[in-house]
């Protein structure tokens, strides 16, 4: 899910997060509130606002993987796809930043795409109940499966500045569907975007 679409000159402001820390933060906050409600069921409304107001709004999600796009007569071009392990990944810029500088790309404005990762266990029978957030899983699965997506995306849409995996997929599963949905735009060529 493209959670943030945001300029590209913002990136170095901007939070980031490993999914290692957003899915510590994550628990915690679970346990915490399992304490506070004295149960793991929490459905009721005012539980729910309860907790809330103790312990605050839930963590943020880590948005682990990243499109740069450049968007020129209303119409997005994805130029670089990556992960992002650390919370520092962009302290010191980009190098798609740069590139980005060229004089052909002098009209285009620039953005970068923050994204979730949603999984589905299984899309032939799919409820709510089989979605789980990659922060739920083990960090080194998390890490393997944002790899892979991150593979999958790449030998997919074939941007410009990816230099590595584009020419094969590079997957370890590689019976993977990617469906991608964007939040706040919806008019974004991306959004239902389903890969196979």
């Amino acid at each position: 899910m493209i959670e943030e679409e945001l300029p590209l000159h913002l990136i170095q402001g901007t939070i980031w997060q490993s999914v290692r820390d957003s899915a510590r933060e994550a628990r915690s906050y679970v346990e915490s509130a399992i304490e506070i409600n004295g149960s793991d069921q929490i459905e009721d409304t005012s539980d729910k606002r309860h907790i809330v107001e103790i312990l605050g709004f839930p963590p943020r999600l880590a948005l682990p993987i990243y499109l740069i796009v450049t968007r020129f007569a209303g119409l997005d071009t994805v130029v670089y796809i990556g992960k992002t392990r650390t919370g520092n990944r962009f302290t010191a810029g980009h190098a798609v930043a740069t590139k980005l500088h060229e004089q052909r790309f002098g009209r285009h404005e620039k953005f970068v795409f923050r994204c979730s990762v949603t999984l589905l266990w299984d899309a032939s029978c799919s409820t709510d109940n089989d979605r789980v957030l990659i922060e739920w899983m083990p960090p080194a699965v998390a890490e393997a499966i944002l790899d892979d997506i991150e593979s999958y995306l790449i030998f997919r849409l074939k941007p410009e500045f990816n230099i590595q995996k584009k020419r094969a997929l590079l997957a370890k599963n590689k019976n993977v569907t990617i469906h991608i949905q964007h939040r706040s735009n919806r008019q974004s060529f991306l959004h239902d975007y389903i890969t196979n």
